[in-house]
């Protein structure tokens, strides 16, 4: 049982750390905008 686990743990800690490593801003012609500006709810 405890493999199962251990692999999950692991997928999880990269899941996250894959979105902190990820872009929060892009440069355009205007300058630099955050992602979340872009984004409409």
């Amino acid at each position: 049982m405890e493999h199962p686990l251990t692999g999950l743990l692991c997928e999880l800690v990269w899941f996250f750390a894959a979105k902190l490593k990820a872009p929060r801003c892009l440069r355009t012609a205007d300058g630099v905008v955050f992602i979340t500006d872009l984004i409409q709810l």
